[in-house]
């Protein structure tokens, strides 16, 4: 929901906070996992770090539509990522 909610208008990418603000809440959720699963962590911390630094990078600069297509589709990939990386903890599997 927080992805959908990011604007691109006038060549400038905004409202990117509510993303952000979701990506904090999985690094605070995923705390416990610090002292027991520690590759597990950090490997989640590093992905959320780096679709945060992007998100951060490109907000209220103005931009090219075709950087407005690479941003949007490095976003996507990012979160399927950390969505790939959460559920294979819960299921188990390693990676």
């Amino acid at each position: 929901e927080a992805r959908r909610v990011i604007l691109y208008s006038n060549h400038v990418i905004s409202d990117t906070d509510d993303l952000i603000d979701v990506l904090n809440e999985i690094r605070r959720s995923s705390l416990f996992y610090k002292y027991k699963d520690k590759d597990f962590y950090e490997k989640l911390c590093n992905q959320l770090q780096e679709l945060e630094n992007k998100l951060v990078n490109d907000t209220g600069k103005v931009i090219e539509d075709e950087h407005y297509v690479e941003f949007t589709k490095a976003v996507n990939q990012d979160i399927e990522h950390i969505y790939d990386t959460i559920m294979n903890k819960y299921i188990g599997k390693q990676r």
